[in-house]
């Protein structure tokens, strides 16, 4: 180093060579490449048009030296052939390195993993491309890595869904950005192990214990787990101590940090159904805590949904418990929500109490328990127009927002109508036309009631990110 700032004053594009070399990314240990340029030095003589090659020729061999280091700390013989091995399977470099670092951070500073759990429909394919641009947004990637987790994909589906990642996702957004196979789950069993239907939601906890087992990461790292059909606005972290863009769940916010211990949830409506409705001995145990909780207890800290958040330890046991226990909840409860009530159950079994928080997400608009107090505050502000505020890229700099949108709802205003379920599943493709966007003052009619302008504000929301994910996707991806 101290040779090249002493031979570095006298740089000339003529003379400019290129090394190459492995180096270990001081933010999250995956291996990246760098060109490091060789300058001419002092000793260049522009009037004789001479040089010295011998501090030239030292640099180049210091250079070689300390790359063949990094090589031999970073990359063993095994490294070296599956990177191999992934670049003839057709894998990006990116994704290869991903795939080898799995998550691994050499930083001392905690990592916040974000997973998502998806099939290798075509369905689930357009919502991972949509998350995973409104994480690069909001610059997930600077504290973590992005993760889809996609479950039950057929050989030629987990092939056609890698090669799709790489090009589009992996060499565009960055290595952080990943994708995980898993087996398929979804299968429900009868006592004798026969496949008696299917209940897709399984998924979930069975692929992420999946990630968690062929994942090295840091006890300490935070791991959230999100639906694909979620649009993130704010970067999604552990720290909830900003009185201004919180929301608690609780009366009284117990925990302002996420810990060991100490998880946090997204509240959700079910309140204490988790408890009344299973026979939690049948499926935890006579013996286990969750039976002998309190229906105080059982409503104040477990009905909690995605955004679930916790440290890499807690949720590695969450998801243990949770894949053990979602088979017998569904037994008892074989209909929607089961999953979730199963994580209760396993929280409750680990004693592992959430702090319920309403702010990290919006989704029915005529529901409490989410973070509609933050929209409904830029509604009375008569200088700010809903649609034009929610237009991409939405800011929290003049008013608190939502962390993240779950469209899981038809939004419907005037003749106006967002469905995911009718949504177009080609439409990051380069013939899709952008979709027909609003005016500033859609929903602004003082006869627009509140639900109005909350559906205004989702649909123009959707709208504009979808329309500025698919100029993204066309830039990057279609010639001109």
């Amino acid at each position: 180093k101290n040779l090249q700032r002493k031979h570095s004053t006298a740089y000339s594009p003529k003379t400019k060579t290129s090394m190459l070399r492995k180096r270990r990314s001081s933010s999250d240990g995956s291996f990246t490449t760098d060109h490091h340029n060789n300058f001419k030095n002092d000793d260049y003589d522009g009037s004789k048009g001479k040089t010295s090659n011998i501090p030239r020729l030292l640099i180049v061999f210091l250079s070689m030296i300390i790359g063949a280091i990094g090589v031999v700390e970073y990359w063993n013989p095994k490294s070296l052939q599956d990177f191999g091995r992934g670049l003839e399977a057709g894998m990006s470099e990116a994704s290869v390195r991903g795939a080898l670092t799995n998550g691994n951070s050499s930083s001392s500073s905690d990592q916040v993993h974000v997973i998502f759990s998806t099939d290798c429909s075509a369905f689930q394919h357009w919502q991972s491309y949509l998350l995973a641009f409104s994480a690069y947004q909001v610059k997930q990637h600077d504290i973590g890595t992005v993760v889809r987790i996609a479950s039950g994909c057929g050989e030629d589906e987990e092939k056609a869904a890698q090669k799709w990642h790489d090009e589009h996702i992996a060499n565009v957004f960055g290595e952080r950005y990943r994708i995980h196979f898993t087996p398929h789950f979804s299968s429900v069993k009868d006592s004798d192990g026969k496949v008696k239907g299917d209940y897709k939601f399984f998924n979930k906890p069975f692929g992420l214990r999946h990630w968690m087992a062929n994942t090295n990461i840091n006890d300490n790292d935070i791991v959230i787990l999100i639906d694909p059909d979620m649009i993130i606005l704010t970067q999604l972290n552990g720290d909830f101590s900003s009185q201004r863009d919180v929301i608690v769940g609780n009366k009284k916010q117990e925990k302002f940090k996420v810990e060991h211990g100490s998880p946090f949830g997204q509240t959700y409506g079910f309140g204490a159904q988790w408890s009344t409705k299973i026979d939690l001995a049948k499926v935890a145990g006579a013996d286990s805590p969750s039976v002998g909780i309190s229906r105080q207890d059982a409503f104040r800290y477990y009905p909690v949904g995605p955004p679930y958040l916790a440290t890499a330890r807690d949720m590695r046991n969450i998801a243990e418990k949770w894949s053990e226990f979602v088979p017998g909840v569904h037994k008892q409860y074989p209909y929607l929500l089961a999953e979730m009530f199963a994580y209760c159950v396993a929280a409750a079994h680990l004693k592992l109490p959430h702090q319920r928080v309403d702010h990290l997400m919006v989704s029915n608009v005529g529901a409490g328990g989410e973070g509609w107090p933050f929209v409904d505050e830029i509604i009375k502000d008569e200088s700010t127009n809903v649609c034009e505020f929610a237009t991409f890229p939405v800011s929290s700099k003049s008013h608190a927002i939502p962390s993240v949108i779950h469209y899981c709802q038809r939004y419907m205003l005037e003749k106006e109508l967002f469905s995911k379920r009718r949504f177009n599943t080609n439409f990051y493709s380069c013939d899709t036309p952008s979709l027909t966007t609003y005016d500033n003052d859609f929903g602004g009619d003082q006869k627009t009631d509140l639900k109005g302008k909350r559906n205004a504000f989702m649909l123009c929301a959707i709208t504009s990110m979808l329309n500025a994910s698919l100029e993204h996707f066309k830039n990057n991806h279609c010639s001109r």
